[in-house]
């Protein structure tokens, strides 16, 4: 599953997005994100990407702080501060929670 945040207009350089997202994960053991720089013309520019495993999020049942940020050589590049809550569906197998 993707999203995209909202343009943190003047955000600068330290963007605050404050959104809510909800996924459904089964099986999902990574978040990957990316944060780009959005350009007026042209593509936008890169400026960090992160991989992590939620293994231990989903045991805690949430995680709360930061997960550093790098560029496409591996160089710690700044961080993104998350909040994540995991919850169990309440329900039968495919009814909407």
């Amino acid at each position: 599953q993707e999203f995209t945040t909202q343009v943190a207009q003047q955000g600068g350089k330290n963007p605050i997005w404050g959104e809510e997202h909800k996924f459904d994960i089964s099986n999902e053991k990574e978040l990957r994100v990316e944060v780009l720089d959005k350009e007026e013309v042209g593509n936008d520019k890169f400026m960090g990407q992160a991989t992590v495993s939620i293994m231990e999020w989903i045991a805690n049942g949430r995680f709360d702080g930061d997960v550093d940020l790098s560029d496409k050589t591996g160089k710690t590049v700044g961080r993104v501060t998350l909040s994540v809550k995991f919850e169990r569906p309440t329900g039968p197998p495919g009814a909407s929670p």
